[in-house]
């Protein structure tokens, strides 16, 4: 995928260009691209560069990558020799056939769901309008016949395949008549598999195009005097177009199952070049429910979207839910507390819209979710997950998080880019998180890798809830380097503590520009707004946290000019270090706050101009300062 933008792996490849964008060149060290410039930066000063040349530099940052959709044609499985192996049609096949050569092809495939010894289903592009529920392990989904053929849309839309087998959690609705009631409201006979209180409908287009599904009410009398809705009941679905006019004129879908695969308690489970939408929950759930559930392979040319729902599976401890595109997690209650799923790979694919609520903060359900999971990989992936995360990766329960990789992943016009929080020797390298919003969060890991990854043209998401490139909450000895940042809400990168326990690690050779950066508002930060290319809490400066080397470039509101922003609390506006006094700050900075004898309190006359403080000095040497409203310490 090298091409104009950004650099994301390398294989033995001299020097790439990444214009537009930040002026450097790159050389191929391993299979990962770094700085040319990087080596020669002094070990603990910053390169420091005028907010306006850097906006001339790059004044949008560069354009997405999509030179392929991680579509690619695939080879038959590897299979264990003398394992069964059956075809699947859903235009010529038929259930009850044995399915062992194209001419018998099974139907669906349902009926082969018990049979272990390495199972091979192989499908034939088609649409199949089944829950998948394998009762063995050891099942391959994959296509077999001409190559699936997709384009590459340049806006970051969804891939349009053809040639592509078709797992569906929705079902076509018809029959539609007029209700009666004069209200442009039709009606149609509708039974839902699952809770029909889930159901999404859908209008037009689906295969081909991630689509918003309608708003569903809670009465008829809403349904009835809401265009653009629906309401289920009585066995009848009741929709009322946006333009008033007839269900009848357009293809109307809905879904009736929470799954497209669910693995159960089941091991070993594969799928390949499969497009997975519109079921309730998730397209693929690997679920152990207190079972094993290792080995999920998901393998080349697949596609999953429109998947997912804003109340699906509950965690009783959080009230969190769990659901998405594709979700791996170990289960719910107690069964479930210590355990960890193994052999999890998703790679080679792409995740699209997730069916949850725009304004609906869930750090459980995503495009891509792996929860409690150790050796997991997810790499060279496409995320395009409106409302959620593009992936998670987190405990659930107590289980074990350890030694996972997030590796060449491009995730653009989400809420909430990336989620890894609670991970030991974990990392997360050659992510590109563009044109989005929210950020890349972090949390309570142990010695986390963040390397090699880009972050730029980001907003706030969740109604300013959700903002930073790069936001860390008390994690312990990351290390953070080679990582690249502009024109995000707030600032590149963050080491807080809100639990009183800091984030701490090494910054290293980052190139952070707040010139750009607006505030979490998204608006252009003032004096008084902290817009920094690298915001610290004192917790995490005593605990450890260190930087050098850092190409760092001051936000752009007169006033805010410094680099490292060390902080005692979030209301903390004193301006602490540039890179280079940050290196080399004592590990026992002092945390005790202002002395006694300095002026505390409210305060009506500010002391401070732009970037100059008028300090107050108390009997001790201590120094306060009036921000406007109360004094503040001098650390």
């Amino acid at each position: 995928m090298i091409g104009v933008g950004i650099p994301p792996s390398c294989h033995g490849a001299s020097v790439h260009s990444a214009q537009p964008g930040p002026p450097a060149a790159y050389v191929c060290v391993g299979n990962v691209y770094v700085p040319a410039t990087a080596s020669a930066l002094p070990a603990a000063v910053a390169t420091l560069r005028p907010p306006e040349a850097a906006a001339a530099a790059y004044p949008s940052g560069p354009a997405a990558d999509h030179s392929d959709v991680a579509i690619r044609n695939t080879d038959l499985p590897v299979q264990t020799i003398g394992a069964p192996r059956y075809f699947v049609n859903s235009l010529t096949g038929n259930e009850a056939n044995d399915g062992l050569t194209p001419a018998t092809a099974l139907a669906t495939g349902v009926s082969k769901m018990g049979v272990a010894n390495a199972t091979l289903l192989l499908y034939s592009a088609g649409t199949y309008r089944v829950q998948y529920l394998p009762t063995a392990s050891g099942i391959t989904f994959a296509p077999y016949g001409p190559a699936p053929v997709c384009n590459a849309p340049q806006d970051g839309s969804t891939p349009q395949c053809s040639n592509i087998p078709t797992i569906k959690g929705s079902d076509i609705v018809s029959g539609w008549t007029d209700d009666g009631t004069g209200s442009h409201t039709y009606k149609a006979n509708f039974t839902a598999i699952a809770d029909p209180a889930k159901t999404k409908v859908y209008l037009d287009n689906l295969d081909n195009f991630e689509t918003t599904p309608l708003a569903r009410t809670t009465s008829l009398a809403l349904v009835r005097s809401e265009p653009g809705s629906f309401f289920i009941t009585g066995g009848h679905l009741y929709l009322h177009l946006a333009d008033n006019t007839s269900p009848a004129s357009h293809a109307v879908e809905a879904s009736t199952r929470d799954y497209g695969i669910w693995s159960g308690a089941n091991s070993n489970l594969t799928v390949r070049g499969i497009r997975l939408m519109a079921a309730n929950h998730a397209g693929l759930m690997d679920w152990a429910n207190g079972g094993t559930a290792n080995g999920l392979v998901l393998d080349g040319g697949w596609m999953a979207y429109n998947n997912g729902l804003s109340d699906q599976v509950s965690d009783p401890n959080t009230h969190d839910t769990t659901d998405g595109n594709i979700v791996a997690f170990t289960g719910t209650g107690a069964d479930s507390a210590t355990q960890s799923l193994t052999g999890i790979v998703i790679q080679d694919g792409f995740a699209g819209r997730r069916d949850t609520e725009s304004m609906v903060l869930n750090d459980h359900g995503a495009g891509i979710a792996v929860m409690s999971a150790t050796g997991a990989r997810i790499q060279h992936v496409k995320i395009r997950s409106t409302n959620g995360h593009g992936f998670v990766l987190r405990r659930y329960y107590a289980g074990l998080m350890a030694n996972d990789v997030i590796d060449d992943v491009e995730v653009t016009k989400s809420q909430g880019n990336g989620y890894v929080v609670n991970c030991t020797n974990c990392q997360m390298t050659n992510v590109r998180a563009h044109d989005s919003a929210g950020n890349i969060q972090t949390g309570s890991n142990t010695n986390f890798i963040n390397a090699h990854n880009w972050v730029y043209n980001l907003t706030s998401a969740f109604q300013h809830g959700l903002y930073n490139g790069f936001d860390d909450q008390s994690s312990s000895n990351t290390s953070e380097f080679d990582n690249h940042c502009w024109h995000v809400a707030n600032n590149c990168s963050t080491h807080e503590s809100d639990s009183g326990v800091g984030s701490t690690g090494t910054i290293t050779s980052n190139h952070y520009d707040a010139s750009g950066n607006t505030t979490n508002q998204d608006v252009a930060p003032t004096p008084r707004d902290v817009v920094v290319p690298i915001y610290a809490t004192l917790a995490s400066v005593a605990g450890g946290l260190r930087g050098s080397g850092n190409t760092l470039i001051p936000g752009s509101a007169p006033g805010n000019l410094v680099a490292w922003w060390g902080a005692r609390d979030a209301g903390d506006h004193a301006p602490r270090y540039t890179d280079e006094q940050f290196a080399v700050v004592a590990p026992g900075f002092s945390l005790t706050g202002h002395a006694p004898t300095a002026p505390t309190g409210p305060c009506s006359a500010p002391t401070f101009t732009n970037a100059w403080r008028q300090w107050v000095t108390g009997d001790d040497g201590r120094k306060s300062y009036c921000d406007g409203s109360q004094w503040l310490p001098k650390f």
